[in-house]
């Protein structure tokens, strides 16, 4: 399986639930999000529009993390942000939004 590293732009609360339970289940957090994406995108692909998640404007901060994710997964979650006129990031977003509820039931190691 190729692997790439991508940048990806989020509000601060993101990164830090994504490594808090990466950390709780001794995972990597790119495993973690490769997870969520993973089980979250055949769901947003049979969507015709789904609203990205809120963003707080001006006075929300955005950072940046580098996660490693399969080359095949980011080019599918590209065509899928530009059929749905969502940014790659919105979508990692989503999926992790819409998987997190899974990943907190998983049971500690």
């Amino acid at each position: 399986m190729d692997k790439v590293a991508i940048r990806v732009s989020g509000d601060p609360s993101f990164f830090e639930e994504v490594t808090t339970e990466a950390a709780r289940l001794d995972r990597s957090p790119s495993w973690l999000l490769v997870y969520c994406v993973g089980t979250t995108l055949p769901k947003l692909a049979s969507s015709i529009v789904v609203a990205a998640p809120k963003d707080s404007g001006e006075s929300m901060k955005r950072k940046m993390w580098t996660f490693f994710v399969p080359r095949d997964l980011v080019e599918h979650c590209g065509r899928l942000a530009a059929r749905l006129g969502m940014t790659s990031d919105d979508v990692l977003a989503y999926a992790w939004h819409a998987g997190k509820g899974s990943v907190r039931a998983m049971p500690s190691s």
